[in-house]
């Protein structure tokens, strides 16, 4: 029996499904899942990221990931509106965090000119080479037409928007961080090495940070906007 509570935006199933070129490092690291991660799964991989086994990553609705094991993710914090409308954020297996487009449609226009969560979140230092993409930019025209920008753009409109919220998230990691302590397991991933999106070694499994003022994680959590 389908669960529809884990059933994907038919418009972000349909951008997903073209599928992305990772050409060595030079296009999009990114593997769409066909449906949001499940609730236990997340709240696994938010305690293992935080080190705080009071939060649950709620408000996060995770639909994939990058080769390292970093999540995208719809970030649940518009009272009252679809998720259509929610923002999108990457939060990354080594403690990076970004707001990568405000809405379902800028994400579209997004994917349309060439980047993926994770190369939005490094941008303007990512290092691969974007590429506009026919197919992508179809999609977004017919669900999206009066919001085309480029990516640069839906970036910029993001991070003015929505990354401040993200900065108490942030400031944990960095107190916690250092070389020898990293995220513990991620959705899908056990002890060891595995295969990644593209086919390259993923990371194996890590000792989980232990930020050092877990209550930062939570004013991440209890950022609204109307």
């Amino acid at each position: 029996m389908t669960d529809d509570r884990r059933a994907l935006p038919p418009t972000l199933s349909e951008a997903h499904e073209v599928g992305f070129d990772y050409r060595d490092g030079a296009g999009v690291d990114f593997e769409p899942y066909p449906e949001f991660l499940d609730a236990g799964e997340t709240a696994e991989w938010w305690r293992a990221w935080t080190g705080n086994a009071e939060l649950d990553g709620s408000e996060f609705r995770v639909f994939g990931q990058d080769g390292t094991g970093g999540l995208a993710a719809f970030w649940l914090v518009r009272d009252g509106e679809p998720i259509e409308r929610q923002p999108v954020v990457f939060l990354g297996s080594e403690g990076e965090t970004g707001v990568v487009a405000q809405n379902l449609r800028a994400y579209l226009w997004l994917l349309a000119d060439g980047f993926g969560p994770w190369e939005a979140t490094a941008y303007p230092d990512h290092e691969h080479e974007p590429r506009a993409d026919a197919r992508l930019t179809e999609i977004a025209q017919r669900w999206a037409p009066s919001h085309r920008r480029s990516a640069s753009e839906v970036i910029a409109g993001a991070r003015y928007r929505w990354s401040r919220c993200l900065h108490p998230a942030r400031d944990v990691v960095a107190r916690a961080w250092n070389h020898d302590a990293r995220p513990a397991c991620y959705p899908g991933q056990g002890s060891g090495m595995r295969r990644g999106p593209h086919g390259g070694l993923r990371r194996g499994r890590r000792p989980p940070l232990r930020p050092s003022q877990p209550s930062s994680a939570r004013s991440l959590l209890s950022c609204r906007h109307s």
